[in-house]
């Protein structure tokens, strides 16, 4: 019987394959969470930077429609909130 049919040497070699591809297994899982999370910062930091272009379109030009609606909005918070602080909204 040469060593490489002992059945407990096989088996000893199946459990070190097994424990190393566990192993290869999680090293793959780790950098893919990495990349994962890198990938979800990016994608917030563009959101985010799109809705702060947006804002600051709606505030850089005075003319448009969407300005004077927010200026409009502002106004009317503003109106109602001075109104009942002065106790006129009773």
């Amino acid at each position: 019987m040469s060593l490489d049919e002992d059945p407990r040497k096989q088996d000893f070699l199946l459990t070190i394959h097994v424990e190393e591809a566990v192993m290869l297994k999680n090293q793959v899982r780790q950098k893919r969470r990495r990349t994962e999370i890198g990938q979800d910062i990016t994608e917030y930091a563009c959101i985010l930077a799109f809705i702060t272009g947006v804002i600051v379109m709606v505030f850089a030009i005075p003319m448009s429609p969407l300005y004077k609606a927010v200026g409009s909005a502002f106004s009317s918070v503003s109106t109602s909130v001075s109104q009942l602080a002065s106790g006129g909204g009773r």
